[in-house]
């Protein structure tokens, strides 16, 4: 029998006894009511190389929105800078931490804090990057710190004359 243009557009369930074709049943595309994720970083404006400052990073989910599902935090480190103790329930790779946050319901709101160390040969302007992802959402955050060398003193000699 020819092929009607209808059953090309839907799915058709297999010929009944009678030989009656009917349409399967369409289901509905899958919608993702969005969260409204927000993602903040608190940080020193300058740091000197070779000390610690400490970076905490605040994650939320705005009141109204639909419940932020399998959310997880992903911070990159900033060139020049290194964990001083390990994070609990982080995985670190390439440079990245990554935490689970699971649900993250509406009004609700994580932080995390991590203190890291500026190396002695770090300089300028560094950049703590923050992304908070969920099923149907995402939030980004950064915050810029400078590094300034330490100034190293120099004794000067009595200058005879």
């Amino acid at each position: 029998p020819p092929v009607a243009v209808s059953d090309i557009a839907r799915p058709v369930a297999p010929p009944s006894p009678s030989g009656a074709r009917e349409a399967m049943p369409q289901s509905q595309p899958a919608v993702c009511p969005p969260p409204r994720l927000g993602a903040r970083v608190a940080a020193p404006r300058k740091v000197r190389a070779g000390e610690t400052a400490l970076f905490t990073i605040r994650v939320h989910n705005a009141r109204g929105a639909a419940a932020a599902r399998r959310a997880h935090l992903t911070v990159r480190l900033p060139a020049g800078f290194s964990l001083t103790t390990p994070v609990e329930s982080s995985v670190m790779k390439g440079g990245a931490m990554r935490w689970s946050i699971g649900t993250l319901a509406p009004r609700a709101a994580r932080s995390m804090s991590l203190t890291l160390r500026a190396d002695r040969t770090a300089s300028g302007t560094r950049a703590l990057a923050a992304t908070v992802s969920a099923t149907c959402g995402s939030a980004r955050a950064k915050a810029l710190v400078r590094v300034a060398q330490a100034v190293q003193q120099q004794v000067r000699p009595p200058v005879a004359g």
